[in-house]
């Protein structure tokens, strides 16, 4: 019977861990761990409202907390902070956007022509 091995980026023992060879040498790592780095690189271009740019088209990749964004969501950044979304139709004023965009993760469109 194998004991537990201490997964190498959180610390922790475990019984089921995976190896995987990097620069500094094979390291052990856990399930838990292994999905959340995989889930990184995927949602790695995902940023947030803070950093768009003005009149860039972005979609939604993770919903607003409180239920305004949805994903797949299309939102633009207007040059006086007001955040516009074309499936709602509507636009979040400046002084209520950093309220209704909780949580919410984005990436930029890309427009196949």
């Amino acid at each position: 019977m194998m004991g537990s091995i201490k997964c190498y980026w959180c610390g922790s023992s475990h019984t089921n861990v995976m190896m995987i060879h990097t620069l500094s040498g094979d390291r052990f790592i856990c399930d838990s761990c292994l999905i959340r780095i995989k889930s990184a690189e995927l949602n790695k271009d995902s940023c947030t409202v803070a950093n768009m740019e003005i009149g860039v088209t972005y979609r939604v990749t993770v919903p607003s907390h409180h239920g305004e964004f949805r994903c797949g969501d299309h939102i633009r950044l207007l040059p006086d902070g007001t955040l516009e979304c074309d499936e709602a139709a509507g636009w979040i004023p400046s002084e209520n956007v950093s309220d209704a965009t909780i949580g919410m993760k984005i990436r930029k469109e890309v427009k196949v022509k």
